[in-house]
């Protein structure tokens, strides 16, 4: 991992190489108390070029803590036009309520959907409507 400063925008940058070649940047601010603001992954073709990106927005002072209020994720095409955006928009965070419970994070599946595991490799397959999946499950598995 190499450490770099994007002094123009007053960032740290936090670089790495995956199994497939391609540069990955992870973008800290200072001014956000090192909050990640951004990942980018680039292609492993000459020339470089952003394949993807995330993009965290809006901070909001959260007991202490900057948490993003907007979430952008953008795939680019090798000509740099977007070819798929997807925004999340924050309306609260609610750190330490009673409410934040395990059961309160878990997905209920429909029937049939397929649920891949890459730490394992394999697919999980929905028996019942509304089926949830724990991780101390699947670590049994």
């Amino acid at each position: 991992m190499k450490i770099v400063r994007d002094k123009a925008a007053g960032h740290v940058v936090l670089q790495d190489v995956n199994g497939h070649g391609q540069l990955l940047e992870y973008v800290l601010d200072p001014a956000q108390n090192y909050a990640l603001v951004a990942f980018r992954r680039y292609t492993n073709r000459t020339p470089d070029r952003v394949n993807n990106d995330v993009i965290a927005g809006e901070f909001k002072n959260v007991h202490g803590v900057p948490l993003p209020m907007s979430i952008i994720a953008r795939n680019f095409a090798p000509d740099g036009k977007v070819t798929y955006q997807w925004k999340a928009t924050v309306k609260e965070y609610r750190v330490s309520d009673p409410a934040n419970t395990v059961a309160s994070m878990q997905i209920a599946w429909p029937k049939g959907a397929t649920v891949p595991d890459a730490r394992k490799g394999i697919v999980h397959v929905i028996q019942r409507e509304g089926q949830t999946l724990l991780d101390g499950e699947l670590q049994r598995k």
